[in-house]
């Protein structure tokens, strides 16, 4: 808040802003309430199993099984196509056998990778809403790209989000440990965000 005002003061020193309109940016930032410091908790597995966030973790079976299913699919294809002399189909097979080793990939990274929850509970008069989103986390993949590419990108170095980001992603790399972030807002959402 302090550099806020001096930004304004500076502001009005040098021209930029009028004596009244810099009167009325401070009195709109002194009448603004302090942000809440941030309560640090400790995190136990009973409180995921109470979110509901433990049953995810055996996700990566799905697209792994999807995986397989294409795998034998198009081995099958692959082995009608050669037996039949039908080379066109065995050719075409290749596509959806790559297509299952990379599903196959993924979802064996997949279960290795932390995984992000994102709840919202949304109590209003009229309805309550409640959304439920569960992915992994590439960090890995997040940390390589923004060291590979963060300099080359102009909006990245000037903001110098690299710098900011990487140590959060090499610790959450190294740190097995759950991260969990609540927000409670005073008009009754709740906004919860798990990294497991």
């Amino acid at each position: 808040m302090e550099s806020n005002r001096m930004d304004i003061l500076n502001k009005v020193k040098a021209g930029e802003l009028s004596v009244e309109e810099g009167a009325r940016l401070l009195h709109r930032l002194e009448s603004e309430p302090e942000p809440e410091e941030p309560v640090m908790q400790e995190v136990n597995l009973e409180d995921l199993s109470a979110a509901g966030i433990q049953r995810y973790q055996n996700w990566w079976l799905y697209p792994l099984w999807l995986g397989v299913g294409i795998l034998v699919f198009s081995a099958g294809l692959m082995s009608w196509g050669y037996t039949t002399e039908r080379f066109f189909w065995f050719y075409c097979a290749w596509l959806p056998l790559v297509l299952g080793v990379l599903v196959i990939v993924l979802a064996a990274w997949s279960r290795q990778s932390r995984w992000l929850h994102v709840r919202v509970k949304e109590n209003k008069p009229e309805k309550s809403t409640n959304i439920k989103i569960s992915f992994p986390l590439p960090t890995s993949l997040a940390g390589w790209f923004l060291r590979t590419f963060g300099n080359t990108i102009p909006q990245l170095r000037e903001q110098g989000i690299a710098e900011r980001v990487l140590p959060f992603l090499d610790t959450l790399e190294k740190s097995r440990e759950p991260v969990v972030i609540e927000v409670n807002d005073k008009e009754g959402e709740k906004v919860q965000v798990y990294i497991v």
